[in-house]
Formats: C-alpha cells, sequence, structure tokens
C-alpha cells in the first residue's frame, strides 16, 4: 500500500506537468488544452485517500524533494483539486483554447497542487513561486491599461512576498543542526532559533500578502476586478489557500510564541473585518468578492476554508452569468 501511496503523490504532479509537457509538442497542443481538466483528477483522489491514511511520505532522491500529505494538505488538496477540475471544464467546454493563457493556467495549477504536498523548504519554495507568477498571465497579458495596472501591482506585491519567504527560508535552514530542509525537521529546530522571532515575522508577512492580510491586501480588488472569471475564481478559492497551507505548515502550532499568537488573531480579526466593512462599501460585484477573501482567510480552521472554496468560485460564476443577461 506504501508503493501506492508514494505513486498517488507522484501522479499528482506528474500528470499536470504531463499536459504541460505536451503544449509544446504543436500536434498536441491543441488537445492538451482542452482535456487539461482531467490533469487534477490523481490530486483529487489523493487528497481523499490523505484525509484517513496521512501522513503520506514520497522522497525524491534525484530530485532532492520530499513529498508529504497531513490531513490539512489532504483536506485543502482534495478541495482545490475538485475546483480546478470544475472550473478547467467550464472554461474549455465552450472555447478555442489559447496558447498563452492555457499555459499560465497549468503552470498554476501544479504550483497549487505542489504547496499542499511539498515537503521540504526547497519544493515548497518552488511550487509556491508557481502558483504565484504565472497567475500574471491569467488576466494582465492584454491591451487594457486597467489590466495592466493590475498586474503590474499584482506582481510587485507576488515578488516582495517571494523575497520575504526566501529569507525567511534562509534562516529556517541555517539553523537547522542536522542540514536537512525537510519542513518538519527546520520548525522543529525553530523554537530554539537565535533569529525565530525574526522568521516568524517574515513568514506571516509573507504568507499574509497571498490571504489577504492587512496590510498587505492592496492587490485583490484590483486584481479580481481585472481578471476574468474563471480566473478569479481560482485566484480568490484554490490560489489564497496557498497561502493558508504555509500558515499552516511554517508556525509552530502547540508550542509558546510570546506575543505571536495574539498578534496574528488580531492581524486576523482586523483582515476579517476590514474586508466586510470596505466590501459594502462597493458597487462592482468582483471587488466585493475580492474584499471577502481576507474574511474566509483569516477566520475558520480547515472546514471553514472549503467551505470558502465551495462558496466563493460559485458566486464568480454567478455574476458572469448575470453579466451576460
Amino acid at each position: 500500500m506504501t508503493n501506492l501511496f508514494s505513486a498517488l503523490l507522484l501522479a499528482s504532479l506528474a500528470t499536470p506537468l504531463a499536459f504541460l509537457g505536451a503544449c509544446f509538442v504543436k500536434g498536441w497542443r491543441r488537445h492538451a488544452l482542452a482535456f487539461q481538466w482531467l490533469a487534477p483528477t490523481p490530486s483529487l483522489a489523493t487528497g481523499l485517500i490523505g484525509l484517513t491514511r496521512a501522513p503520506l511520505v514520497c522522497d525524491l532522491p534525484v530530485l532532492g524533494f520530499t513529498l508529504r500529505l497531513d490531513q490539512p494538505g489532504a483536506l485543502l488538496l482534495a478541495g482545490a483539486a475538485l475546483l480546478w477540475i470544475v472550473v478547467s471544464a467550464a472554461l474549455w467546454r465552450n472555447r478555442q483554447p489559447d496558447n498563452r493563457f492555457g499555459l499560465s493556467w497549468l503552470l498554476t495549477m501544479t504550483g497549487n497542487i505542489g504547496v499542499f504536498i511539498a515537503g521540504d523548504l526547497v519544493s515548497f519554495y518552488l511550487f509556491y513561486a508557481l502558483v504565484s507568477i504565472p497567475a500574471y498571465g491569467l488576466f494582465a497579458f492584454s491591451d487594457d491599461c486597467e489590466q495592466r495596472r493590475s498586474g503590474a501591482i499584482y506582481m510587485a506585491f507576488t515578488i516582495l512576498g517571494e523575497a520575504v519567504l526566501l529569507l525567511a527560508f534562509a534562516m529556517l535552514a541555517a539553523d537547522e543542526p542536522l542540514g536537512s530542509a525537510r519542513i518538519v525537521d527546520v520548525m522543529a529546530a525553530l523554537p530554539a532559533s537565535h533569529w525565530r522571532d525574526a522568521t516568524l515575522g517574515l513568514i506571516i508577512a509573507g504568507f499574509g500578502m497571498k490571504i489577504g492580510m492587512v496590510p498587505f491586501n492592496g492587490w485583490m480588488p484590483l486584481t479580481y476586478s481585472a481578471a476574468p472569471i474563471p480566473a478569479a475564481a481560482l485566484l480568490s478559492g484554490a490560489g489564497v489557500k496557498a497561502g493558508v497551507i504555509g500558515l499552516i505548515r511554517f508556525l509552530p502550532l502547540g508550542i509558546p510564541s510570546e506575543g505571536w499568537g495574539d498578534a496574528l488573531v488580531a492581524l486576523g480579526f482586523l483582515s476579517a473585518f476590514y474586508g466586510v466593512v470596505f466590501g459594502l462599501t462597493q458597487q462592482n460585484p468582483k471587488v466585493i468578492l475580492a474584499y471577502s477573501s481576507p474574511t474566509c482567510a483569516n477566520l475558520g480552521g480547515g472546514s471553514r476554508q472549503i467551505n470558502a472554496l465551495a462558496e466563493k468560485s460559485p458566486l464568480h460564476f454567478c455574476r458572469g452569468v448575470a453579466v451576460r443577461q
């Protein structure tokens, strides 16, 4: 059974990568994009199995990566994979595949799946970058000035967040006494680190930008209003959960951290109610949904995050139907 679970973890990444590779073969590109909604199906199966069998671990010595799936990751992986399947199938049902958009879509999908099963610092950082940077191509390649401006602001926040997390991960790796890059090992060494407080501050700031935590949420209203309906649905649903799993992975849960717990709770509540207050003043439905994303991401546990996945994306699609009518 262990070999089966390892194969499922590998298939979760290998399948979208195979579709991505097919896009570079001219005769296969059109079919790969048309059927790319099948790419997350192994991830859905892996997430559902992981809910009862976690933790699942698979080492990739050739790449130096470790894949690991625990129950929080399995819950978010299953929800995100289902969302990717539904939105992808709806997107390409009556649409001629666009190469540039399709490649950005598959890259973002691969990164989004990868963050939930990454078990070491290097692979997590790689997949986190994939779920963030290629998303620029989902809405910013346009002649529209507003979309280009939104894309520039989104990219500025993205690069800043990546730089902050790179510094945090370097601190985590430096204080691991045995030189291990596994997330469980570096987090076990964090409480004794001389840089513990600085590292925690960088982790909260880096992932806070992804989930729209105050004061790092300036990109959300602009991005969601400029993005097409399918991209907005994925960014507000599965994309934000990359920041959620980052906080779950890299905050020392169960270990006393003087002041940090209270500060994080205060920031979470401020971000949640900030979204409510400012969202009520908006007229654009997509901007209203953008302001609701920090509320969903900063309140509640794993089940609340799955509720957000199930609620936010259909709302974006309902908004698109209403506009067409």
